[in-house]
């Protein structure tokens, strides 16, 4: 068993576990079951979150929160994924912040702010690692560590163009009848259960092997 195939398997025991104590399974070893799909226009449509080629075939659009402890679960396995073939995916983060979860907001807020400075991805990355520490003290030490304009990251948390992106999110979820987090969709087609080997499959399909 290599690294990559040793991290899914950890990441798939970590949601058994979470389902367990009420989660939602999110990892399976079966390929997602095909819905309708939604337009890659409706999906991927105002936002800056986005990483990969423009030319990429194979698109995985995440809706996610940062206190969810399914999408802390997840996010290493995405991360392995998109570092394994960061010429074929092209991945688009869009927050889902749920109303359980107090600080998952202001927590998107702060990816948001962070991305103004040019720092969204390493922001995203400090939140998902730090999920019981996110009040606004915890935010702006983060930003201190990645040497951001402090002044400008505590205006951007309150700046409306910030809030009006999670805003933006949060009513396509809305609107394509969304209920759970983490929610992806590949190449248009929401994934039933997050697959790395459905994800694998499709690139395969798309680039041959």
């Amino acid at each position: 068993m290599d690294k990559s195939e040793t991290k899914y398997l950890i990441g798939f025991i970590v949601v058994v576990l979470f389902l367990m104590v009420g989660g939602v399974i999110l990892f399976s070893k079966n390929p997602p079951a095909a819905t309708t799909p939604v337009s890659a226009e409706k999906l991927t449509a105002g936002t800056k979150n986005v990483t990969g080629p423009k030319d990429a075939k194979v698109t995985l659009v995440e809706f996610s929160d940062y206190e969810c402890p399914a999408c802390g679960a997840v996010h290493p396995v995405v991360k392995d994924i998109l570092k394994k073939y960061p010429d074929k995916i092209r991945f688009y983060y869009r927050h889902f912040p749920l109303p359980q979860h107090p600080d998952a907001e202001l927590a998107a807020y702060a990816s948001q702010a962070a991305g103004n400075q040019g720092k969204f991805w390493e922001m995203h990355d400090k939140l998902f690692e730090n999920q019981k520490s996110l009040k606004r003290e915890d935010l702006l030490s983060y930003a201190k560590d990645l040497k951001l304009d402090l002044d400008k990251f505590t205006k951007d948390l309150e700046n409306p163009e910030v809030k009006q992106q999670v805003a933006t999110d949060l009513a396509l979820a809305t609107e394509i009848n969304l209920d759970q987090t983490p929610t992806f969709f590949l190449n248009g087609v929401k994934m039933e259960t997050f697959s790395p080997e459905a994800i694998e499959k499709a690139i395969k399909e798309n680039y041959g092997k």
